[in-house]
């Protein structure tokens, strides 16, 4: 059976000794379970999984296709522009996305950084409010006269007040209201969508 017990050993930080202590276990039983030849109990698996802050499935090494209902799969370059936003990381699970650092936040306490991630989903958003679920490129809105804007800010109240259908007005964005989004701070201060028609 392919494992990644000793990978997630090692990312932990200890040596076979160390954690074969802290499972409860002998040393040799400990190896053999990273060479395969033996096979840990589920109650092992997850004290494993806890000691190394990883999940089983990553353990056993199994990668998750399209892992919840109505999910799309993303490129892992767009996760900075999801702060704060839950996704679906194949090999651990639920986290949250914190783009100042450039990981993913898991339940446990564990982070994982955007280039360690194989692959991540995020559940469709079917709402007549926001038009469409990925952000669009910064190209892709240059070509656009009307999109829906979404602050990156951790103020519920200024993203919740300034989010909205904006209209492009030269160098900037503007809604009804004279809110505007310079071109310029794209991706950094705020991102935007576009209708699905």
């Amino acid at each position: 059976m392919e494992n990644k017990f000793k990978e997630a050993r090692i990312k932990a930080g200890l040596k076979t000794n160390e954690a074969a202590e802290k499972l409860g276990v002998s040393q040799p039983t400990l190896s053999g379970w990273e060479r395969g030849v033996k096979n840990p109990t589920l109650d092992n698996l997850i004290l494993m999984s806890n000691l190394y802050g990883v999940s089983i499935d990553y353990l056993l090494d199994r990668v998750s296709i399209s892992p919840i209902p109505n999910s799309l799969m993303i490129s892992k370059d767009v996760l900075h522009t999801l702060n704060g936003k839950p996704v679906w990381i194949s090999n651990k699970g639920w986290g949250l996305v914190n783009s100042n650092n450039s990981d993913v936040l898991f339940y446990d306490g564990t982070k994982m950084l955007f280039t360690e991630i194989l692959n991540a989903y995020i559940v469709s958003d079917d709402t007549d409010e926001k038009p469409s679920i990925l952000p669009l490129t910064k190209e892709e809105l240059l070509s656009c006269d009307t999109v829906w804007i979404e602050p990156l800010t951790d103020i519920i109240e200024i993203k919740e007040s300034l989010k909205g259908w904006y209209s492009l007005k030269g160098q900037f964005f503007e809604n009804e209201f004279g809110n505007r989004f310079a071109i310029s701070s794209y991706s950094t201060n705020w991102i935007a969508y576009k209708n699905k028609n």
